[in-house]
């Protein structure tokens, strides 16, 4: 087995995983392209729910995990030897292409989920008319749980080109306060990325739409405002910031990328200072908490917005006025401690130290 298929087989499983540990916490798991089966469905009813799910995925890859049962919020299992047989007749319903398969088997909690990774790249799937009858085809549409027949809309969007989305890594989050009155600081938040396209074309991020919540512990979510991204940069002696990316630049209304390369998401918003600021920063509150971000950032020509859910660990040495913070300690959120195997011990550690320690280095004055 190659190093990349040993690597994508351990970010499958990682995101499996992810799926799991929310389906037991009986949380949403808000992703379109993931889909749960408690056991193996009627393969005729499995292809155009299969197909419907394809086709309105627009060329992303879906992912079917079996034996999850999601709305019991439990983890029955499944066993892999049913699945040659059940996938040769789900096929046998298309017709012409179906969404080429990669199958993996993830044990959790002594049972093993059968993971279905799926490629749509060559929708529009169509179904035979099992049944008979005057209509013969059918090209099935997801739309939120439920599975219909594609509107003339559909077909058209779906043939027209779009952005795919792109591979994302969180990097490291850090927390800076800068006080700029008695009474008032100014807090940022910074986010590392580390995004990879997966095609030839130009990516652009507008900056109005993208949202980002945090919390630490049990506390409120907080929305910060005025959301900004930006690729490396060093500023020089008369204060003005210098792009150091090849790949990606930045305008004053959105990112542009146009191969792989880290991005910093900035979001500024003001609190009361001393108090419970945020995170209570005079205080280092916060400093030994997991962090939990989520964020949506939506593309020009997408049909999806790259999403980030992460639960990251603190960073030991934070300071009073800035704290930080990686996710489990191993780079990405968590798909990242596989994939990172390779990396010694020793290494690992000072790589994502230095990762998070650039995020303050990023900060600039505020404008």
């Amino acid at each position: 087995m190659s190093l990349k298929t040993t690597a994508f087989n351990a970010q499958i499983e990682a995101r499996v995983l992810g799926v799991i540990e929310r389906v037991v916490a009986r949380q949403p798991i808000e992703d379109s392209f993931v889909e749960c089966k408690a056991v193996w469905i009627e393969a005729s009813k499995a292809a155009r729910r299969l197909a419907g799910h394809a086709n309105a995925a627009r060329g992303e890859p879906i992912l079917w995990l079996v034996g999850v049962d999601e709305k019991a919020g439990q983890i029955p299992g499944a066993d892999l030897k049913d699945l040659a047989q059940w996938w040769a007749q789900v096929v046998a319903v298309f017709d012409g292409p179906s969404p080429s398969l990669r199958e993996l088997c993830v044990p959790y909690d002594g049972v093993t989920v059968v993971a279905l990774y799926m490629e749509t790249d060559r929708a529009p799937f169509v179904l035979k008319n099992a049944s008979g009858g005057q209509v013969t085809h059918e090209v099935p549409w997801r739309e939120g749980t439920s599975v219909r027949t594609a509107h003339r809309a559909d077909l058209i969007r779906l043939l027209v080109a779009t952005t795919r989305v792109p591979e994302c890594e969180i990097l490291g989050v850090a927390l800076k306060a800068i006080r700029n009155s008695d009474r008032l600081a100014l807090v940022t938040l910074e986010v590392a990325l580390y995004l990879v396209p997966q095609a030839n074309d130009r990516i652009c991020i507008p900056f109005h739409r993208c949202d980002v919540r945090f919390r630490t512990g049990d506390r409120a979510w907080i929305l910060p405002e005025s959301i900004r991204l930006q690729p490396q940069f060093e500023v020089d002696g008369e204060g003005r910031s210098i792009e150091l990316s090849h790949t990606i630049r930045a305008t004053e209304t959105e990112v542009l990328v146009d191969g792989p390369g880290c991005v910093y998401l900035r979001a500024n918003f003001e609190s009361a200072w001393p108090g419970d600021v945020v995170l209570g920063l005079e205080s280092n509150l916060g400093a030994d908490e997991v962090l939990d971000l989520e964020a949506k950032l939506g593309l020009v020509n997408g049909s999806y917005p790259i999403v980030l859910d992460a639960s990251l660990c603190p960073v030991p040495g934070s300071g009073v006025d800035l704290l930080r913070w990686e996710p489990n300690g191993r780079g990405q959120p968590s798909m990242g401690a596989e994939k990172t195997s390779q990396t010694s011990e020793s290494d690992a550690d000072s790589q994502h130290v230095d990762a998070t320690a650039d995020i303050e280095e990023q900060v600039p004055p505020p404008r």
